[in-house]
């Protein structure tokens, strides 16, 4: 039967990858099982004949049909189909010799690698949960800044440009113009006068109220009027350019003027001047008012009843003498007398005498006082400074 699958019988055939065996053909592919090839006896050596020199071949190129063919049998597992001119060799069944092929050598092409087989597709990895978005940590607000700048930043706004020192200084020191003086500065330097004349005025016309509470009404009035004056004038001097001195040293008026001419320069001079003519002229006035005539010194004067306890009295200290002398007879009855005058016309005086001088020891005397005769009671004190005895009672005589 004709082959009609356009392959090679079956047989062995020279095996391509090694030349020294051939590897047995079955009819549609080749199997494993490999023959050694028996060598033929060897001819007689004869002489080498000189190599050619190689030539460069002008062949044309072969074509891409029968460069498939010529590598058909690595690809497709087929046998080399013998080419023309060579038989091919015929499948046995034992060993047999066979004779080395005579043929022009051609270049082998180079073994094509078998194709590798495509690496399994690896399983996709399973994507991770997202992790839980953490919250942004909240920025600090910067200390440094003010509640409107904060405010702006957290809008996406930028904050309010502050201006440097030099910028505010340069602003600020303006040149000075028009004059340093004005009414409310004059005012103030004549402060000492006509706050003088207040309280002159204020005690002649208010004579029937209570002097300490007029003065003090009078003065409280006259310093909310000098502050008022001063601060106007600092307001003044700051709208004109100048610098000016703090509103609070009008607690203390001259050194008000000393540091507002220390500001202006010598144009407040004037102002200084004149608040102290001021002020010498106020004492002047307070003492021809006042140490000339007593009548309107006694005015701010608060009078002091005979009884008050504002003089003291000078307290005369007993010896232990004069003590022995005021208790005797004699002494008893001259300090009964000038004890008594103070109150009544005393008469006549007879006094027992005091039976010792110790503490507690008592007697009695008969005294007329306006006309009439009482029997009073002594008794000896213990330590005064002022007195040896004192009277304990006084009763009408029967």
């Amino acid at each position: 039967m004709a082959n009609t699958s356009g392959l090679p019988p079956e047989g062995w055939y020279p095996d391509r990858p090694n030349a020294t065996r051939l590897r047995h053909w079955n009819g549609t592919g080749w199997t494993n099982e490999f023959r050694p090839i028996v060598a033929a006896p060897t001819a007689e050596p004869t002489p080498a004949a000189a190599p050619e020199p190689v030539r460069e071949t002008t062949d044309q190129a072969r074509s891409r049909r029968e460069l498939r063919a010529q590598v058909g049998s690595l690809v497709h597992g087929e046998p080399d189909t013998p080419p023309a001119g060579v038989a091919a060799v015929a499948p046995v069944s034992q060993p047999v010799p066979v004779a080395p092929l005579v043929r022009a050598p051609e270049p082998e092409p180079a073994p094509r690698p078998a194709p590798t087989p495509e690496p399994e597709p690896e399983p996709e990895p399973k994507p991770e949960p997202a992790p839980a978005p953490q919250p942004a940590p909240k920025p600090e607000p910067d200390v440094r800044l003010s509640s409107v700048d904060r405010a702006r930043a957290a809008g996406g706004y930028p904050p309010i440009r502050e201006q440097t020192w030099q910028e505010s200084f340069a602003e600020k020191a303006q040149a000075p113009s028009g004059s340093s003086h004005s009414l409310a500065g004059w005012l103030f330097a004549t402060s000492p006068l006509w706050i003088g004349a207040l309280l002159i005025a204020g005690m002649t016309v208010l004579a029937i109220v209570n002097p300490l509470l007029v003065q003090g009404g009078l003065a409280l009035v006259g310093f909310a009027m000098t502050f008022l004056l001063a601060r106007q004038d600092v307001r003044n001097l700051t709208e004109r350019g100048f610098r000016a001195p703090s509103v609070w040293w009008v607690l203390l008026p001259f050194l008000y003027f000393v540091v507002r001419m220390g500001k202006v320069g010598v144009r407040g001079l004037g102002m200084l001047v004149t608040y102290l003519l001021s002020f010498v002229a106020l004492v002047g006035l307070l003492y021809v008012a006042f140490i000339g005539n007593p009548a309107l010194l006694s005015l701010i004067t608060p009078s002091m009843p005979a009884t008050s306890t504002a003089i003291p009295t000078p307290v005369a200290t007993l010896s232990d003498q004069e003590r022995n002398n005021l208790l005797t007879p004699d002494g008893v009855e001259a300090q009964l007398r000038v004890d008594l005058a103070k109150t009544f016309d005393v008469g006549s005086i007879d006094c027992v005498p005091f039976p010792s001088t110790d503490v507690a020891a008592t007697t009695t005397c008969v005294v007329v006082l306006d006309g009439v005769t009482y029997n009073a009671g002594l008794e000896v004190t213990p330590n005064e400074p002022s007195t040896a005895f004192v009277v304990t009672g006084m009763l009408p005589a029967g």
